[in-house]
């Protein structure tokens, strides 16, 4: 049996107009695809995922309510080499995840 293998992604969307709240709520519905995520700030999200960037930009232009303009990046991340100040909620979603990577 073949054991998926999950890391961190960073989703970055820029919208070009203003969204309104469904918008944001519809992605979130689509991230919860994903094993975990986290809303970092407007517009920034960490994934807990097994999935590829490609897949989930794929899943970001299927998602309804989105606006027809805005920009995306997704890229994976290495959290394992981390330093800043943030909240304990932040800081606890990174280490539960980082436990669950293996």
């Amino acid at each position: 049996m073949t054991t998926k293998k999950y890391g961190f992604l960073v989703v970055t969307i820029r919208v070009n107009s203003e969204p309104g709240e469904e918008s944001w709520e519809s992605l979130e519905q689509t991230f919860n695809k994903a094993k975990d995520w986290l809303r970092f700030s407007t517009g920034i999200y960490f994934l807990f995922t097994s999935q590829t960037p490609r897949t989930w930009f794929e899943r970001i232009q299927a998602t309804r309510d989105m606006p027809s303009s805005y920009s995306v990046l997704i890229a994976p991340v290495d959290l394992s080499q981390r330093s800043g100040q943030n909240t304990n909620k932040v800081w606890d979603w990174i280490k539960k995840n980082s436990a669950r990577q293996e």
